[in-house]
C-alpha cells in the first residue's frame, strides 16, 4: 500500500498492486532477500526508478517511473470539514504520533464538529494504545473498549477513562477489508456501545495477542496466548 503524499502515489500505484520489476530487474524469485530489494528501491533523492506492477483486473504489466524523494510518515492523512458541521478524519495506521495528531487537528478550530466520519479503509493496525486512545474519544467513563482472553490467560479488561472529546458525538466509521486488528478494536468498541454504524466492507479480521520466545539459536518463537474480543464478547480474529 503506497504511503499517503509518498512518490509511487503521485504516479497512480495503488494498495494490492505487486511490484515484479524494478528497472528492469525481476525481484519474484524466492532467492532475492529484501535487502536486496530495497537497495533495488532506495536511493538519492531526485533519481528515478522504473517499477513494473501487475494490478488485479489488468492484462499487463504497468509501467511507472517514480522520483525518489522524502517520504512522509503520518497516520492522520486528513481532516477537513466534509459539511458545516461534520468533520471528516481519515487514518492510515495507528502510530506513536497519532495521538498527538489527532489532538493538533482539532486543537485550533473555532468550533467543535456535530459530527465525525472516521475513515480506517486501509488501516492495518499498529500500536494497541494508539487505538485505545481512538476508541475512548467516543465511550463514556467505565465503558468497555475491549477485552483479551485465552486458554492459559486469565481474561483482562479495558476500561475508557471519560475523558474523550467526542462522547456524545454521532460518528460514522468507513471500513474495507484491509482493516485490520487496531482498526478493528476502535470499529468493534464503537458499534458494540451504539455509538455509530460501521460502513463499508467486511475487514480483515486480526485480534491475536501473541507473544515471543526466545530459542537458543537466536531465534524467536511467535506464540498465540490470547485472543481480542470486543465489548459485546465478539472476536476479532478471522476463524
Amino acid at each position: 500500500t503506497p504511503v499517503a503524499g509518498a512518490p509511487s502515489e503521485a504516479v497512480g500505484i495503488r494498495a494490492d498492486d505487486r511490484i515484479v520489476a524494478v528497472d528492469g530487474e525481476a525481484i519474484s524469485s524466492p532467492d532475492l532477500t529484501n535487502q536486496k530489494v530495497f537497495s533495488l528501491l532506495r536511493g538519492p533523492k531526485g533519481t528515478r526508478v522504473s517499477l513494473t506492477v501487475i494490478r488485479r483486473g489488468e492484462q499487463e504489466p504497468l509501467y511507472f517511473e517514480v522520483v525518489r524523494d522524502k517520504i512522509p510518515i503520518y497516520s492522520l492523512d486528513a481532516a477537513y470539514w466534509a459539511t458545516p458541521e461534520v468533520m471528516y478524519v481519515r487514518i492510515n495506521k495507528f502510530a506513536l504520533t497519532t495521538q498527538d495528531e489527532f489532538i493538533d487537528a482539532f486543537k485550533d478550530l473555532e468550533k467543535m464538529p456535530r459530527g465525525l466520519i472516521l475513515d480506517l479503509q486501509g488501516n492495518g493496525g499498529g500500536y494497541l494504545g494508539a487505538a485505545l486512545f481512538m476508541a475512548e474519544q467516543f465511550l463514556g467513563k467505565g465503558e468497555m473498549v475491549l477485552y483479551t482472553e485465552g486458554g492459559k490467560m486469565k481474561r483482562q479488561e479495558v476500561h475508557a477513562s471519560g475523558m474523550g472529546f467526542f462522547i456524545n458525538t454521532p460518528v460514522v466509521v468507513i471500513m474495507d477489508e484491509r482493516s485490520a486488528s487496531a482498526s478493528e478494536i476502535v470499529a468493534g468498541a464503537i458499534q458494540d456501545w451504539d455509538r455509530g454504524p460501521i460502513v463499508g466492507r467486511r475487514s480483515f479480521g486480526k485480534g491475536l495477542v501473541q507473544q515471543l520466545f526466545p530459542l537458543n539459536d537466536g531465534s524467536e518463537l511467535r506464540l498465540t496466548v490470547a485472543r481480542y474480543h470486543t465489548p459485546s464478547g465478539r472476536v476479532i480474529q478471522s476463524p
